[in-house]
């Protein structure tokens, strides 16, 4: 593969891997928040009795937040995958570029 070539998918691979970036940024914002949420959950169920109404209520929504981060960790760990994936080629691909580089330049001086 030409060298342009190269570096166009290098650069293509580059912007994939800030993409993913951004969302496993977005991604930990929001299980941040999530882990807040489940904290004052449980703060509030802390001081009800177990048997009330609002204790209930409280606890499946617990229970979803919980459910939802799960979602979450396995969106986490997708992006991760997604993230070493993109690293590997992206080290294939330099290391082709350069290879073409020094065969191209390498010997001229």
């Amino acid at each position: 593969m030409s060298i342009v070539g190269l570096e166009v998918i290098q650069q293509m691979a580059i912007a994939m891997l800030h993409d993913v970036d951004n969302q496993l940024v977005r991604l930990a914002q929001l299980k941040s928040s999530l882990s807040a949420g489940m904290g004052d959950y449980l703060q509030m169920m802390s001081n009800l009795d177990p048997d009330s109404p609002e204790f209930k209520i409280i606890q499946a929504k617990r229970q979803k937040l919980a459910a939802y981060e799960k979602k979450i960790d396995a969106e986490i760990q997708s992006y991760q995958n997604r993230r070493k994936k993109i690293e590997g080629q992206l080290n294939s691909v330099g290391q082709m570029l350069d290879g073409n580089i020094h065969r191209a330049y390498g010997g001229r001086r």
